[in-house]
């Protein structure tokens, strides 16, 4: 029997389609027909994408490589290399050049909004003789933003595999001299996470677009309660996806309390007692972005 991932197959290959976009065809044909968001699925720290049907229930091999098919028309992922203005607190500019690579290397290859966010809050923030640990840094632009803002250590971590980007934008940037290095960070590898420790304490821990697969979940909370120290600023950006799933993360980080910088209006931890009771937040507040600045609960 000819099954309908076979069909698909055949179909794709008589329109000339290449042959990534073929096999990402079929597997998604193979997960019930969702296919993958390219504008909702970062890969960033170690974890992959993941919404029933996209990325992370997709073959490694085919994860990691995504393909032009699937930026959308005039993206700014298919644009090679990207060019940014901040402004700090005393309006001094930063300009910074990222080089992407979205179908050579794939999704931890480009500048997603989150890391934009974190970018600009950076540039507005007092980092002087600070010590920022970045996780699933991908292009690294929240760590280059950073390293202009006189630091005396920026980290840049991701997995193995998504550092060669990372190292290219380093050296694009010039920014080596300024104390920011790039290392691998495998949240499930415990000699990673010991390096890395060793390195601290540090003064900011960051990270953009990092929760959306629920795989990632639980290792991602595993790194920050070793490496988020008391003294520690947590900054997290990204986008609420998923209601169910994002008040699972959540609760995983009841050890943390603080709020979203962006609206105020959504708080984690102990925090959180803040909230007017009977008031939940819209569908629409849900889906939006988020910036959340917090600290370590005090156990004592």
């Amino acid at each position: 029997l000819i099954r309908p991932t076979m069909l698909v197959a055949l179909n794709i290959l008589r329109r000339g389609t290449p042959v990534m976009a073929m096999v990402m065809a079929i597997v998604t044909a193979d997960h019930g027909g969702a296919g993958m968001h390219a504008g909702d699925c970062p890969a960033g720290g170690g974890g992959v994408c993941s919404e029933g049907g996209t990325v992370a229930d997709w073959p490694v091999a085919i994860r990691e490589v995504a393909s032009a098919d699937m930026a959308p028309p005039n993206s700014a992922f298919e644009e090679r290399l990207r060019r940014f203005n901040f402004t700090t607190d005393h309006d001094v500019q930063i300009d910074v050049q990222i080089e992407q690579q979205w179908v050579e290397e794939g999704l931890s290859c480009v500048v997603w909004p989150a890391a934009v966010e974190l970018a600009h809050h950076l540039a507005r923030s007092d980092l002087h003789g600070k010590s920022i640990l970045e996780l699933g840094c991908g292009c690294a632009l929240p760590a280059i933003v950073a390293s202009f803002r006189a630091p005396k250590l920026v980290l840049a971590t991701d997995r193995e595999t998504a550092l060669g980007c990372t190292r290219r934008n380093l050296e694009m940037n010039d920014v080596e001299e300024a104390g920011l290095t790039a290392v691998a960070l495998d949240w499930t590898n415990a000699t990673h996470l010991e390096q890395v420790y060793s390195r601290g304490p540090w003064d900011f821990v960051i990270g953009a677009d990092l929760v959306y697969a629920e795989e990632v979940f639980a290792p991602l909370v595993t790194v920050l309660e070793r490496l988020v120290g008391d003294n520690t600023t947590l900054l997290l950006s990204g986008k609420r996806r998923y209601a169910k799933r994002w008040r699972r993360f959540k609760r995983l980080l009841s050890q943390f309390s603080g709020s979203d910088l962006l609206s105020q209006r959504e708080h984690i931890g102990a925090s959180a007692q803040a909230k007017q009771p009977g008031k939940s937040q819209s569908a629409s507040h849900r889906t939006d972005s988020y910036l959340f600045e917090l600290r370590k609960v005090d156990s004592t």
